[in-house]
């Protein structure tokens, strides 16, 4: 490749990334505010205790985090390792009695997961990455005994950042009345 070839590559990218991230927000911004209605509705309804409210804050508080997905990218091999030795991956909703209230959660589980993928879609990308040679390895760990639920390693793992990453809620979350 030439230089200008490189260069050429380097301008076509630094005026498409701008344009496909603006469509990227468009597309997602109606289930943001899907998730943060749905998040607001839990927090006032759900019978969460203190570490699930805060955990639910923390997940629209991170809904445009660009850096999520980068420590995402960290997290999930070690996830996916650990679940696929055995380990059971326990969240601070798993103990829910409530069926309205956790499948609301697994919602904002999923639309989280959406909202930061749509945040950093090249690390979203790696993520997607890792998940798919990690599932190829699973399906030849499973000759060994070993059994994992990709879809539920996949819909936990927002919560399983959030709780590795450690980070205080923040308090600028604000939800604005329609």
């Amino acid at each position: 490749m030439t230089a200008v070839q490189v260069m050429g590559a380097g301008v076509a990218i630094a005026i498409l990334y701008p344009i496909a991230m603006r469509l990227i927000a468009e597309a997602i911004q109606p289930m943001r505010l899907r998730m943060a209605d749905l998040g607001v509705e839990v927090l006032q309804t759900g019978g969460l205790n203190e570490v699930q409210k805060k955990l639910i804050k923390s997940m629209l508080d991170d809904a445009f985090d660009w850096r999520f997905m980068i420590f995402a990218a960290l997290c999930v091999p070690i996830v996916v390792i650990r679940r696929g030795l055995g380990f059971r991956l326990n969240t601070p909703f798993d103990e829910m009695d409530r069926a309205d209230t956790v499948e609301s959660i697994k919602s904002i589980q999923l639309m989280h997961l959406a909202s930061v993928a749509a945040a950093n879609p090249l690390f979203a990308a790696v993520v997607s990455g890792e998940f798919a040679i990690l599932g190829l390895a699973l399906l030849i760990g499973r000759t060994m005994g070993h059994m994992m639920s990709i879809d539920d390693t996949f819909r936990r793992i927002s919560v399983i950042v959030e709780e590795e990453h450690g980070r205080q809620v923040r308090t600028n979350f604000v939800h604005s009345a329609p």
